[in-house]
């Protein structure tokens, strides 16, 4: 179901429900607006398969089109097709305008991929990054050493580009690797995956900050933004505020 937020009555004029799509705009404050302008914020609730990854490349082109100044993912996925989840972090990669993941449940598997290709991780007290050992159809798992390798290589290319921790992606991907996380003193052993909790996120830097709520992270985001008066879509990456 579509959704509207008015977040400010100044805004109200523009605020619009996205009925076809269950997406929302959400406007910012007027002194950040010359910054940033307004948010686009897009649910990723369901399997990734092929009908998700149409649904986002609409958004994205919509929320370009309308000079989003933000693009929030709200993350509750199981996980899915892999191919589809390459596919939605190629849109990321490519997006002018910065991405920031907002796990709100599960971001597990596929999801945790995407996930990590965003520009920066926001997640919710309760809610989960992780668990993306490969499976087939069937939920079994997939025991085939080349598609594991690319995965877990694909898995730790997209940590990297945001400044994680690879090995930690790899332990997510792979079942027989071993991980060390000191920050919360844990060692992955062979035959364990790893799946982090919001907290465990946060202090191995699979999270850049804990929100109660997609309002939060939006306001974190603006308010880092007028802190940071040369931050700008431009920046790379870890440049970006969180």
């Amino acid at each position: 179901m579509s959704r509207l937020k008015r977040v400010h009555k100044w805004a109200a004029a523009i605020v619009f429900m996205l009925i076809t799509m269950g997406m929302y705009l959400v406007p910012v404050q007027p002194a950040a607006a010359a910054n940033e302008g307004s948010v686009y914020v897009i649910p990723v609730k369901q399997q990734i398969e092929r009908g998700l990854t149409s649904f986002m490349e609409r958004g994205f082109k919509e929320a370009e089109e309308m000079s989003a100044g933000l693009i929030v993912l709200e993350i509750d996925t199981p996980g899915g097709r892999v191919d589809s989840a390459g596919e939605i972090a190629t849109l990321i990669k490519n997006s002018p305008v910065p991405v920031v993941a907002y796990v709100t449940g599960d971001a597990a598997s596929a999801g945790a991929y995407i996930a990590l290709n965003a520009n920066k991780i926001a997640m919710s007290s309760g809610s989960m990054i992780g668990a993306a050992a490969m499976v087939d159809g069937r939920g079994n798992p997939i025991e085939d050493a080349k598609l594991i390798s690319w995965w877990k290589t694909t898995m730790a290319s997209a940590a990297e580009s945001s400044g994680r921790n690879a090995n930690i992606a790899k332990g997510m991907a792979d079942i027989n690797e071993t991980v060390e996380m000191p920050e919360i003193g844990i060692t992955k052993q062979p035959g364990q995956i790893i799946s982090l909790t919001a907290d465990e996120a946060l202090k191995t830097g699979y999270a850049d900050i804990i929100a109660g709520s997609t309002n939060e992270v939006i306001a974190g985001w603006i308010t880092r933004i007028k802190m940071c008066s040369t931050c700008n879509r431009l920046f790379p990456r870890n440049w970006l505020p969180f």
